[in-house]
């Protein structure tokens, strides 16, 4: 179950990769916490949340058989489970450790304990060893690659015909090219 930032993310990489797509009753369903439902349409982002309209799953339909979903859980969300994890509910964190000491954390791990639940610490990183971004890169087969957040950008011109180098602040047109 993905919320709707993640079934955004999926829908918008379908057209470069085979994944599931958010549907109802599907493999992908979606999610609409509390909090986006107030704010949606005041914040401009009720086109995106209408996107999934047929794939959203209430709450209430996760409740009733818990232990048949896996979703993404942001720390906002306890309210939308009446501030009650289902019984067991185990919960794989994967940011930064630090955040774990954040009261809305510890209230997490206390709810947790409440119902014979776990916070599982799965180390994940935004960081990828070269040979890695290019298999990943020769895997997607984009039409142009753009290096960012890297010290040495110039080093993907080494493994790649199709790099697009720009500064910081310069603007880059998609189709322009």
């Amino acid at each position: 179950m993905a919320d709707v930032y993640t079934a955004f993310i999926i829908h918008l990489l379908s057209k470069e990769v085979s994944l599931p797509q958010p549907e109802a009753g599907g493999l992908v369903q979606v999610y609409v916490p509390e909090s986006l439902k107030k704010s949606a349409k005041p914040s401009g982002r009720s086109k995106i949340v209408d996107l999934f309209q047929d794939a959203r799953i209430e709450m209430k339909t996760i409740q009733e058989n818990p232990e048949k979903y896996l979703m993404i859980f942001r720390e906002s969300m306890l309210g939308d489970f009446n501030n009650e994890f289902p019984q067991g509910t185990s919960c794989l964190y994967s940011r930064w450790n630090g955040y774990l000491d954040k009261p809305e954390w510890k209230t997490i791990e206390e709810k947790l304990e409440q119902v014979s639940g776990k916070l599982f610490d799965v180390h994940t990183s935004g960081h990828i060893l070269s040979q890695d971004i290019v298999r990943f890169v020769n895997d997607i087969s984009p039409e142009t690659i753009i290096p960012v957040h890297t010290f040495e950008p110039k080093q993907f011109q080494e493994h790649f015909e199709n790099v697009t180098l720009i500064s910081d602040g310069e603007t880059w047109t998609v189709g322009k090219q």
